[in-house]
């Protein structure tokens, strides 16, 4: 404890705080239960070992805290470099970011295997708050039946309606990362001047969902106010323009979610 005493904080937010020990391991310490980050790191780091994320070195519990152990990733979060990059550099880091998610959406989703969090870690939903699935989720029907559930105020006409909207064609799953934003990509700056994506942070939402799924929540964070041009540059591969139908009842649907 007093190495993370000693820690540089990297980030503080009312529920978790990340710090750096030494430049060497990061440490995330939070309420919010982190054994989904956990075993989806360990799962990388055995299924793509040459993956950009952090390499997990364990999870402890302490009382209401979880501390989460990883190696320390020096570079910049996007989010604090975007507005500074030019067309050309915004838009290599695009095609950087389709390679990266590319790789990920190929691991295989074998049979037997439960949607949501690797190793039957469960569903969530995340909007304003997460929400969780509370039983196993064995496919897609059952998934959305579980997103559709989410709301009080929602009339059974309504639900069946937006769900008729939806395409009936066969949905295969594929590995998500599930809060693709700038803030959780942190790249380098390399001699030339050109930027490198040295990892994806902040898998707490991760597993295999549906292949729609990346495509709605990569714009979690975007209101009709919103002025940034990174979804203009939004990888190729996560774009709502793959899926436009289930992005479009998303948007609809998050009006009346219990967690929104």
């Amino acid at each position: 404890m007093d190495l993370v005493e000693q820690g540089h904080v990297l980030y503080k937010a009312p529920s978790t705080t990340v710090l750096s020990i030494y430049d060497k391991i990061a440490v995330k310490i939070s309420h919010e239960n982190l054994t989904t980050e956990h075993e989806t790191l360990s799962y990388l780091q055995g299924q793509l070992p040459g993956f950009p994320v952090p390499r997990p070195h364990g999870l402890v519990r302490l009382g209401t805290f979880y501390m989460l152990f990883t190696t320390f990733v020096p570079g910049l979060d996007l989010g604090k470099v975007w507005s500074q990059l030019d067309g050309t550099q915004k838009q290599d880091i695009g095609h950087q970011l389709d390679s990266i998610f590319s790789e990920l959406r190929s691991l295989p989703f074998t049979d037997g295997c439960l949607i949501g969090g690797v190793h039957g870690k469960g569903c969530k939903d995340v909007r304003r708050d997460v929400r969780t699935s509370s039983k196993p989720i064995e496919g897609v029907k059952q998934f959305e039946d579980f997103i559709f559930a989410g709301s009080k105020i929602a009339s059974p006409l309504y639900i069946g309606l937006l769900r008729s909207l939806l395409p009936s064609s066969h949905t295969k799953c594929v590995f998500t990362h599930g809060d693709v934003r700038p803030a959780n990509v942190i790249v380098d700056r390399a001699n030339d001047s050109t930027w490198k994506v040295v990892a994806i942070i902040d898998w707490d939402a991760s597993g295999f969902y549906p292949e729609y799924w990346e495509c709605i929540k990569v714009t979690n964070n975007l209101t009709s106010r919103d002025t940034s041009d990174w979804y203009k540059y939004v990888p190729k591969s996560l774009s709502p323009q793959q899926f436009p139908i289930q992005w479009l009842v998303d948007r609809l649907w998050d009006r009346d979610a219990l967690n929104s």
